[in-house]
């Protein structure tokens, strides 16, 4: 699960909302076919958010590259596990 807040939203569905949960859908198959019987999807998605360095800020919605993300106060951090994720999550930093 990735968190993403749509202020206003509520349980209604947008075309924001709906991108992001086919892309994460698309990350979810890829690491479910990336798996073994010695290494579980869960594990899989862990290492890659673990090793990601893309972080999304909660209140921005702005994404970070590496050592930027250290801007995101940390109870505003959300680890991203790969790149389309991320475009479809937020928007880029430029800075």
């Amino acid at each position: 699960m990735i968190l993403k807040i749509c202020n206003g939203l509520g349980h209604t569905e947008s075309s924001e909302v709906n991108r992001l949960r086919d892309v994460f859908f698309d990350y979810a198959s890829g690491v479910a076919q990336r798996s073994t019987p010695r290494k579980k999807p869960a594990t899989i998605m862990l290492e890659d958010l673990a090793t990601s360095d893309l972080t999304g800020d909660l209140l921005t919605q702005m994404v970070f590259r590496g050592a930027a993300a250290s801007r995101i106060p940390p109870a505003q951090r959300v680890a991203l596990p790969d790149e389309k994720v991320a475009k479809a999550w937020g928007y880029f930093s430029r800075k």
